[in-house]
């Protein structure tokens, strides 16, 4: 009899627990779904201005500083990775260092945590510039709202000095005749500056046919407002041979912080022969591995007798194929057949230039440049047999 009582028992305390079980279980679950998971800890940048900075109309022998002031408002360490620029005039430096010029350069120390801040500050030289002027400070972090920021320097620059032009081209200059170019000296008054600037003397380096003369100074009227103005006269006075020319016009001045100045030029003064061409078209559809024979006619102005002793590649110089008519030396102007081949692959636009040498004492090879376009041989369609009915076995 206990037996039975004590097995009866069992199921109806299992029951109990079962049904315990369940009336907790819900609550449980509730109570884990209310809770909130903490938020990731971010870096977060801030600037006191992001306008970048105009230091305004400034002398270009004034070196200005500017300072952008930022702090970490986030919840983590924020890492400066890189501050560059684009120029070189525009130098950044965060804590005293100088930034690495190398974009992208890391940077050792630059870890700032959680209310800390620091400044970046900007060294602007603007030697070398003229008129408006923006340079770009690019900041890389790693806060992942802002991993990019681009701060600009700007600045009007009036230049105390400039060249006009900085480097002269002088062109091809026949042998026996003169030639002038003008070049301008252009300064700016400086306040306070007892003694204006002023050109002393100026020569020429490297070509005794080249000669310079300083001219008086005088008052213009500039971009930048009221400026005095020296010019300086080089004349190639003629008689030269004929070469390629380059040579400075070296400016001696009464300014202690740029008492020498450079004026480069280059040019050719040009033989007494002459070609009835400067260059050679060959045609848009120059068939691969082709040969083809331009013609082209040399002279001399006075009808001076001359041979042709070769025709040359101008790049690679070998010789090329050629043929003159008349042939007699003692005859002026010559017509030459010039036979130039093309290789048989590489389709695609040519360009090269050929140089024609001939018998005249001291007279430089005459160059006539030729382009064209080697075109794309047309593909041949494929030839097939006839298809016959088809048997049984093919079927």
């Amino acid at each position: 009899m206990n037996v039975r009582l004590h097995r009866a028992a069992a199921p109806l305390v299992l029951g109990v627990c079962c049904a315990t079980t369940l009336l907790l279980t819900p609550h449980a679950a509730i109570a884990q779904s209310d809770e909130t998971p903490a938020p990731t800890p971010l870096p977060h940048i801030e600037f006191e201005s992001e306008t970048g900075f105009d230091f305004g109309r400034i002398l270009d022998t004034e070196h200005q500083s500017a300072s952008f002031v930022f702090k970490n408002n986030g919840t983590a360490p924020l890492r400066i990775l890189s501050v560059t620029s684009t120029c070189g005039c525009t130098e950044p430096e965060i804590d005293g260092i100088t930034m690495p010029s190398k974009k992208g350069s890391p940077i050792d120390g630059a870890i700032y945590q959680p209310g800390e801040g620091s400044t970046i500050r900007i060294k602007f030289n603007p030697l070398g510039k003229s008129g408006d002027n923006t340079q770009t400070v690019t900041i890389m972090t790693n806060d992942p709202s802002r991993p990019k920021i681009e701060l600009p320097v700007k600045a009007f620059v009036q230049p105390v000095v400039s060249l006009d032009p900085v480097a002269l081209s002088v062109g091809q200059l026949e042998r026996i005749s003169e030639s002038e170019w003008t070049v301008n000296i252009i300064s700016t008054d400086i306040p306070d500056k007892e003694v204006p600037f002023a050109v002393e003397r100026a020569s020429v380096t490297g070509q005794p046919d080249f000669h310079v003369t300083v001219g008086d100074r005088t008052r213009i009227n500039t971009e930048f407002g009221e400026a005095w103005n020296q010019a300086l006269i080089l004349r190639y006075t003629g008689g030269a041979q004929a070469r390629h020319v380059r040579g400075s016009i070296v400016i001696r001045t009464n300014d202690e912080s740029r008492w020498l100045l450079s004026i480069p030029f280059e040019g050719d003064v040009l033989g007494d022969l002459r070609a009835n061409t400067k260059s050679i078209r060959l045609g848009n559809n120059i068939e691969l591995g082709s040969d083809l024979t331009k013609s082209v006619v040399v002279f001399h102005p006075e009808g001076k007798a001359f041979g042709i002793k070769a025709v040359l590649d101008g790049t690679s110089r070998r010789p090329l194929a050629f043929s003159t008519s008349p042939a007699d030396t003692e005859e002026t102007p010559k017509g030459i057949d010039i036979s130039m081949p093309f290789p048989t692959s590489r389709p695609g636009p040519v360009r090269g230039k050929v140089l024609v040498v001939t018998d005249l004492p001291g007279e430089p090879p005459i160059e006539v440049s030729y382009f064209g376009n080697i075109a794309i041989p047309e593909r041949k369609p494929v030839e097939t047999g006839p298809v016959g009915p088809q048997t049984g076995e093919n079927k």
